[in-house]
């Protein structure tokens, strides 16, 4: 039984706690939350607040032994007892250092005589504390050293490999149609195809360039690549062959992407007539690669997609360039491609392609994407962003979307190096996007490594 508590007091900094009738303890005898392997240490403050000495005589603990007395100003003496005077303090510090993970108690008690005669009197302070398991932060990925991509490309498992057998991660942009570029000056004043592929690759170092082409639009007849006044031998030989060997002569990538964001089931023999022109091309160029339909809508089903489209061009564009890596999307704008890692398409040096903008969550990139990214290449042809813009996104979403990229070792190119199609990276005046909701500087930063 505990008598007289009134005559000692613990103190602790901490809230006020009180004992009947004794000074107030400020504080709590409780640790908190404390990693294996560390400690910590609280000082428990003794005050006689009697008109009598004590003899400090003895302390223990007992329950847990991960509490223990590890210093202060207090003594003990079993024999003679240790004098605490009337109005004065000591110290005990005492140490919670947990061997296991989980909630700890224990209780410290001290035992003295009050006064001159034999009256024992033991006070019980309540310890408590929680070990934590140590935060084992996950090992950083390794930086690959860079290694140069020249000549032909293949696929090996999920990775693009060189003649050598090394990955290869090409990192670039789009630009704009071509066409766009040369002719309509009125959008893009004092620019061409080549003087803006040609600020990407030797200002910006982008490895890969990606060339939209645009099919053509009724409306305007005189533009794209089926016109039948400025279309086919006339579109290649002004927009797309110069510019392809300049580009190819410095060892930088190029794909060529038949940009049609259209419904699929009715465009098979314009598929199929593009290819069989442009395939021939380019079949001895190592650094062409073909990328058969940009964006692909409806039907949203990846089986229809690989049997009306997907596997009958590549058999096509095979028959004419059997090296060349070629590029396969899927429908619903090229984000519905889970399909080709049970269903693949067929065929050598097949990669597959998703485009990824702020509308596809986080949570949205391993669902749709991951299983295909296992089993084989995946190249995000685009991504990007622009607050405010046609895709939206801010700063965040790509730095959150770029790790997951470099996470997976994917290959890309952002959408776009160009100041009228957005997400765009520059202003009107050529100058880069910047802030949060601007990609220009984040992309320039991430070309540059």
């Amino acid at each position: 039984m505990i008598r007289h508590l009134a005559f000692l007091a613990i103190l602790i900094l901490a809230p006020a706690l009180s004992f009947a009738g004794a000074t107030s303890v400020t504080g709590t005898p409780q640790f908190g939350d404390v990693t294996l392997g560390q400690s910590k240490t609280n000082t428990l403050t003794l005050k006689n607040t009697s008109r009598l000495n004590i003899r400090l005589d003895s302390f223990w603990f007992s329950g847990s032994p991960d509490f223990s007395r590890v210093g202060g100003t207090c003594g003990f003496n079993s024999t003679t007892g240790w004098i605490l005077k009337s109005g004065k303090t000591c110290t005990v510090q005492i140490k919670f250092a947990p061997k296991y993970a989980g909630s700890v108690s224990g209780q410290f008690v001290l035992g003295y005589f009050l006064g001159s005669g034999w009256t024992w009197e033991e006070i019980p302070v309540n310890l408590s504390g929680n070990g934590l398991n140590p935060v084992v932060a996950p090992a950083p990925a390794p930086t690959p050293t860079p290694v140069p991509a020249t000549g032909w490309l293949n696929v090996v498992g999920n990775k693009i490999v060189n003649a050598n057998g090394q990955t290869v991660i090409l990192k670039g942009v789009n630009i704009a149609d071509p066409e766009h570029l040369n002719l309509k000056t009125w959008e893009r004043p004092g620019v061409s195809a080549r003087s803006v592929a040609n600020l990407a690759t030797d200002t910006f170092k982008a490895k890969v360039i990606r060339l939209p082409i645009l099919p053509g639009d009724p409306a305007y007849p005189n533009e794209g690549f089926f016109s039948a006044t400025n279309g086919w031998d006339k579109y290649f030989n002004n927009h797309i062959a110069p510019l392809v060997t300049e580009l190819t002569n410095k060892g930088i990538y190029v794909i060529i992407d038949l940009h049609y964001v259209s419904n699929y089931d009715t465009l098979y023999s314009k598929v199929e007539s593009f290819w069989k022109y442009m395939a021939p091309k380019f079949a001895n160029n190592p650094y062409v690669i073909y990328e058969m339909f940009n964006e692909p809508i409806y039907p949203d089903n990846w089986s229809t997609w690989r049997t009306t489209i997907a596997q009958p061009i590549a058999n096509l564009i095979r028959s004419y360039a059997p090296n060349n890596l070629l590029l396969v999307g899927g429908p619903y704008w090229s984000s519905h491609i889970a399909g080709a890692a049970t269903d693949p398409v067929l065929g050598k040096n097949i990669v597959y392609v998703a485009h990824v903008y702020s509308n596809q969550t986080v949570s949205m990139w391993e669902s749709r994407y991951g299983a295909v990214a296992d089993k084989y290449p995946l190249f995000i042809t685009e991504w990007g962003f622009e607050s405010g813009g046609t895709e939206g996104g801010d700063i965040t979403y790509g730095q959150n979307f770029e790790t997951w990229m470099k996470n997976r070792g994917l290959s890309w190119t952002v959408w776009s190096f160009d100041i009228q199609w957005g997400p765009r990276m520059f202003n009107s005046d050529w100058t880069l996007k910047s802030g949060p909701g601007g990609m220009g500087e984040f992309v320039r930063d991430l070309l540059a490594q």
